[in-house]
């Protein structure tokens, strides 16, 4: 198994080519918040650019290109105009469009939102890409909680995320949240989410709302997540979930940093989404049926730092891959590996359950030369134990 894990790793590695893309400038300053192939009840007459532009003459995309992005800023709502519940649209049939070197502030629901919901007829390819770039929610008006509600909110997208700082403290959910994808799936590198309402990065794939594709992932590379779930939040918090995906997740060189409730201290969380009523949640994640086994795909959490608590006398979890109701159902997760990585959080636990087939490995977890650079990053050094199968250990011990 571990061979396998390897080589996803290493084939999820490979540059992409350098698409072909028409440039749009936008100035410094203020930039009122536009739509991209996306027409009707925004609720405003703000600019609406035409996919046509840049796929008709041959290019694959777009690239909304700012001056940095300390210096152009697409705000939801100048004077003069109407505010959409969203700064940015972007509608099917895009091409790649992507946005780069420039800050995004929140409108009252959303910063970008990506695609649509949608089942039927096959959906034409969309990638979004955000490179070099914020995303905030400004503070709210007096006597507020939030400003938003979600940062980057996309449909049956692939998204590809660089050099990205999420500052989404006073939104009321997620920094970002995926409902199904596009090849490859959700790719983030070197992104900070600074702190979230609820999640800072959540993948869904549900039968009813999107399709579900071979080949996707989900993967974090160099990336830290800190402060998620905000008082003021309605959801759930947690840094990274998975919910009953369909895809891969490849989490590598990346810190966590949680804090000490139940909620804040969730900083990996994979799940299948349970049944409501005789309707599937998920699609499997080998066959892309409905409802199918297993929920998730592979599961790799490799070289990272992953710090919250202390937590409750009967350790909630930090780690989860295991069944998010309807246990026994169907499996969790393809398989799971947990290797070279500083897992620390006093009574807090890694907690792991119907794995397909028995497939788990966990190992040079939490080493005397990882203690030592913990230490030194300031972390906590109380291990998180390992619950697996009957088992309550330190994680250092491993499995099997």
């Amino acid at each position: 198994m571990e061979a396998e894990f390897e080589n996803l790793e290493r084939n999820q590695g490979q540059a992409e080519p350098t698409p072909n893309l028409l440039d749009i400038v936008l100035p410094a300053g203020p930039v009122p918040g536009f739509d991209v192939g996306w027409s009707g009840w925004t609720g405003s007459n703000r600019a609406n650019y035409n996919p046509q532009e840049w796929l008709g003459a041959g290019y694959e995309g777009v690239r909304f290109l700012g001056s940095g992005r300390e210096l152009s800023h697409v705000v939801p709502e100048l004077a003069g105009s109407i505010a959409a519940d969203s700064t940015v649209f972007v509608g099917r049939g895009c091409g790649i469009v992507r946005f780069e070197a420039l800050t995004v502030h929140c409108a009252t629901r959303k910063g970008i939102h990506v695609g649509f919901e949608g089942v039927g007829s096959p959906i034409p390819p969309l990638t979004v890409e955000l490179i070099d770039l914020d995303m905030i929610a400004d503070p709210p008006a007096p006597g507020r909680t939030h400003s938003t509600v979600w940062g980057l909110f996309t449909y049956n997208a692939a998204v590809i995320c660089k050099r990205v700082r999420f500052a989404m403290e006073y939104s009321a959910e997620h920094a970002f949240y995926a409902h199904g994808f596009s090849p490859p799936g959700v790719v983030w590198e070197n992104v900070i989410v600074e702190a979230a309402g609820a999640e800072c990065c959540k993948a869904v794939c549900r039968p009813g709302e999107s399709l579900w594709h071979p080949g996707c992932s989900v993967i974090l590379r160099h990336c830290e997540l800190r402060n998620w779930y905000q008082p003021h939040s309605w959801r759930g918090g947690a840094g990274l979930v998975a919910q009953g995906a369909g895809v891969n997740v490849m989490v590598s060189d990346t810190l966590f940093v949680g804090g000490d409730t139940p909620s804040r201290a969730k900083c990996i969380m994979v799940d299948s989404e349970p049944f409501r009523g005789n309707q599937p949640r998920h699609y499997g994640a080998l066959t892309g049926f409905p409802g199918g086994s297993p929920a998730n795909g592979w599961v790799f959490i490799n070289r990272c730092g992953v710090m919250a608590g202390p937590g409750p006398s009967w350790y909630s979890p930090m780690i989860r891959c295991a069944p998010n109701g309807d246990v026994g159902l169907v499996a969790t997760a393809r398989g799971v590996m947990i290797k070279d990585s500083n897992v620390y959080g006093d009574h807090l636990a890694v907690q792991l359950a119907n794995i397909e087939n028995g497939r788990v490995v966990v190992k040079d977890c939490n080493t005397p030369g990882l203690h030592s650079l913990a230490q030194a990053l300031g972390m906590s050094t109380v291990e998180a134990k390992l619950s697996y199968e009957g088992l309550f250990r330190d994680l250092s011990q491993g499995y099997p």
